[in-house]
């Protein structure tokens, strides 16, 4: 992650273990003048707290679930060390912009190369032909130092999916390697011009923290990988290396390091993955590390940072944050669910083994190499390496590793979803205007011809309309957003993401109503993870249901002159990553019980929703239920109950290709012979 950009201190005379003689400061002044070019123990303590923050979050989130500010430290370190060298060679008249970049590719390359090429072996083994099609995109992007504007696109450090991506933590060395190509060029620069570089220095952080704040609430993701928002933790690092480099900061080393640990133990206190990050909380780790950083004679800094423990696991910081998050994943993705206690704790391990030997037999010997031909070797080797991800695009992940039996991708579909979606649809404009245009998850789209049968709700029922348009005769029309109940009226204020959710759904209900075109409308959601997760919290577990109840009449009311299909939710089994993997002929240990849940099972889990249904097609006369189970469940299991049938994706709750075709093909049966069947004299609502 961060790369040390120290001079390594002569092992004989133990100079690493002498935080006051040779640390690197002048003690004759009041910061003193830090004299970056010698080696200071106690960054390297403060990257292992950095690195370890991490590793215990994805490793342990609930035991450390504000973990991923250590990136927010590293950030600041980088800054700090990196402009360190830049000012001091400005200052001695001999920066070299090719000196600088070819000491960035032998620090930062050689271990990176490494781990994508051994994660991109793994790979070829054990990923379905979609997912290392995917997983190809983030080899290319992380190879180009581009992860955090990839992962910025598909949304989501938190989501269920980020644990199925391999590669999900190569966004912030991406943040950096774009901070490392702008910063030096910005520097010398306002060195030549003047050397206005402090004033520079604060203008560039003062502009990214005022994006960072208005973007953590207008888009959030946007204020987590972009780097216009991130490039001011970096610049706090900055401004103090020209601080300690120019001037002498007064006042006492343990009152700022004190000052430094309380900030960041608050900042492990009390952030956690709901908190609007990074905004005004990122100045938690960030402010902290700074001022840790500007106190190398405190007793934090010389007793704890600099024991040896914490030395040791900052030297190998770099490849341990590069090896754990790989391990993790990949134990994940061949589980096909969370990971257990135990293989977290051997990934954990495993990774530490690797790192340090990364670090002695990778690291340091290419760092001490000098002139352009190791240069030229290990950019050679990462050129090659995003060249493997560019064959597993092109290839669309490889489907002949698997035989017959590899099932049938899905992400191309969803991604002719966004390119065929609201940003070409002159409705959409008409609808919702500019304000939701930005949303990167909302669905509508156009069979062919006049819409008379439309799908509305969350990407469950996006499901159903793929299923429906490979056999629908009709038009077909889907509108709706992932995450989003497709309900009118219901207050709920939900998950930061949701906000805007009700304000959409209630137009998109309004439209369908008005609309003289729309013959049969479909509503289906995944309604038992809304109930559980957030609307239970909102109205407790008593009236969930009856809020529910309440807004789905309100939206029947308004479609009083439609037909309306109900549809029950689709089973819910555990993830079926894992049981697609072992159905591949290359593991021939198919544990098809993990693929399916009983039909008691299923029935008990959607009783709730099964009954108000039930309850709501006998008061509305224009109402009729559609239930999937009639074709994912026999009558003792549901799922994938035929081996080699993939009906699921890995999360077990998103229909795959197959069994979107599967219950469309039903659907559409269900619609012509049920719903289409009845007289126009009976779309009347009659309670």
């Amino acid at each position: 992650m961060i790369v040390r950009d120290t001079v390594r201190c002569s092992r004989a005379a133990q100079s690493c273990m002498l935080p006051l003689k040779l640390a690197g400061v002048d003690v004759t002044s009041g910061m003193g003048h830090l004299a970056v070019a010698q080696y200071r123990p106690d960054i390297d303590g403060l990257r292992a707290i950095a690195v370890l923050s991490v590793l215990v979050f994805h490793a342990f989130p609930g035991r450390l679930p504000s973990g991923f500010i250590g990136v927010d430290i590293f950030f600041v370190i980088s800054g700090y060390l990196i402009s360190s060298i830049i000012l001091r060679e400005l200052k001695d008249g001999r920066f070299s912009f090719s000196t600088f970049y070819a000491r960035r590719i032998r620090r930062i390359v050689p271990a990176l190369v490494l781990v994508l090429a051994s994660t991109a072996l793994v790979a070829w083994f054990l990923l379905l032909p979609h997912e290392l099609e995917a997983f190809g995109r983030h080899v290319v992007a992380g190879a180009g130092f581009v992860s955090n504007l990839l992962l910025w696109r598909e949304s989501g450090y938190f989501d269920a999916a980020a644990e199925q991506k391999p590669l999900l933590h190569l966004w912030s060395l991406g943040i950096e390697e774009q901070f490392y190509i702008a910063w030096p060029l910005l520097l010398a620069l306002a060195w030549r011009g003047g050397r206005r570089v402090l004033a520079l220095m604060a203008v560039i952080l003062t502009g990214s923290f005022m994006a960072n704040v208005l973007l953590v609430s207008a888009d959030p993701v946007a204020a987590f990988y972009s780097p216009v928002s991130r490039l001011w933790e970096l610049a706090v690092g900055g401004i103090l290396a020209y601080v300690a480099l120019h001037r002498r900061i007064s006042g006492s080393h343990d009152v700022r390091s004190v000052a430094g640990a309380v900030l960041l133990i608050a900042g492990l206190v009390l952030v956690d993955r709901d908190s609007s990050f990074p905004g005004w909380l990122a100045l938690l780790p960030t402010g902290g590390a700074a001022l840790l950083l500007s106190a190398p004679l405190s007793g934090i800094n010389r007793y704890l940072l600099a024991n040896r423990v914490l030395v040791w696991v900052g030297l190998i910081s770099y490849p341990l944050y590069l090896w754990h998050w790989p391990l993790l994943s990949l134990s994940h993705i061949w589980e096909g669910q969370p990971s257990g206690r135990l293989a977290r704790v051997v990934a954990v391990c495993l990774s530490i083994v690797l790192a340090y030997a990364t670090y002695r037999l990778v690291e340091r010997p290419i760092r001490a190499q000098r002139g352009t031909r190791m240069v030229g070797a290990v950019s050679v080797a990462l050129v090659a390496v995003a060249l493997t991800g560019c064959m597993a695009l092109v290839r669309d992940g490889f489907p002949g590793r698997f035989g017959a039996a590899a099932p049938r991708a899905d992400v191309a579909d969803d991604e002719q979803m966004q390119e065929r979606g609201y940003r070409k649809d002159p409705l959409a404009q008409q609808l919702f205007g500019r304000s939701f245009m930005k949303e990167r998850d909302f669905f509508l789209l156009d069979g062919h011809g006049t819409p008379e049968v439309a799908v509305v709700g969350d990407s469950h029922a996006y499901g159903l309309y793929k299923g429906l348009r490979q056999h629908y005769t009709a038009s077909l029309r889907m509108i709706g957003r992932g995450t989003c109940l497709p309900l009118y009226g219901l207050e709920v204020s939900g998950r930061t993401k949701n906000r805007k959710c009700q304000p959409l759904m209630d137009m998109v209900i309004e439209h369908l109503a008005r609309a003289s075109d729309v013959d049969v409308v479909i509503i289906n959601a995944f309604f038992n993870f809304y109930i559980d997760d957030w609307i239970v919290s909102e109205f407790g577990d008593s009236q969930a249901t009856d809020a529910i109840a309440e807004a789905l009449g309100r939206t029947l009311d308004l479609l009083a002159d439609k037909r309306v299909v109900l549809s029950l939710d689709v089973p819910e089994l555990d993830t079926t990553s894992g049981c697609k993997r072992r159905a591949m002929p290359v593991w021939q240990n198919v544990d098809f019980g993990r693929c399916t849940v009983t039909r008691d099972q299923y029935e008990h889990r959607s009783a709730a929703m099964r009954r108000l249904f039930r309850e709501m097609e006998r008061q509305y006369r224009n109402v009729q239920v559609f239930d999937p189970a009639v074709v994912l469940c026999d009558s003792k299991r549901c799922g994938d109950i035929a081996p080699h049938q993939v009906f699921y994706k890995g999360d077990g709750n998103h229909l795959s290709a197959a069994g979107a075709d599967l219950v469309g093909r039903e659907l559409e049966q269900f619609i012509a012979t049920k719903v289409l069947a009845r007289d126009r004299s009976d779309h009347r609502a009659a309670k």
